[in-house]
């Protein structure tokens, strides 16, 4: 393998190379400002990976042909209100556990299906410093089930 320099379309690319394809360590630097420093396996970014996208959150974790597959953390940016989801990831989308932290102290950890919660998911309130038991159906709450340090248990419902 050689150290060296591949111009793309739509990016340049600097690392090792074999056979005049990326492999091994690498970056690449595309025109809209996003970026990729990782692993690469015969010119598909495969292996561990930080990618840098143009809006400027960043993901750092499991790469699989230049998709989020496996472990990682994403670090969002989304009007002001910054937040950070570790888990798993299929297909470039959070499914599988993962816990989302926001900034301001609210907390949720459960299960995720094709980018949205599904299933029992646990909520933080940093306020009231209560977790609360959700049951997500395709992103939308459906039931939760609030449960105090002295046990007892409140359900509601916010179904249709």
């Amino acid at each position: 393998m050689s150290e060296n320099y591949k111009e793309y379309l739509n990016g340049k690319y600097y690392g090792e190379l074999k056979n005049g394809e990326p492999h091994g360590k690498g970056s690449i630097f595309w025109s809209n400002g996003g970026k990729y420093i990782g692993d690469w396996d015969l010119g598909k970014r495969t292996g561990k990976g930080t990618i840098i996208f143009s809006n400027g959150e960043i993901y750092n974790g499991d790469v699989v042909d230049g998709k989020r597959e496996g472990k990682g953390i994403m670090y969002y940016l989304n009007d002001n209100l910054q937040y950070s989801y570790f888990g798993e990831w299929r297909n470039d989308e959070r499914d599988g556990f993962g816990e989302w932290d926001y900034r301001d102290g609210r907390k949720c950890k459960g299960d995720w299906k094709k980018g949205n919660r599904h299933g029992i998911v646990e909520e933080f309130d940093p306020v009231s410093q209560e977790w609360v038991k959700c049951f997500y159906d395709n992103d939308k709450k459906v039931i939760h089930k609030v449960e105090s340090d002295e046990g007892g248990k409140e359900e509601k419902s916010d179904g249709e």
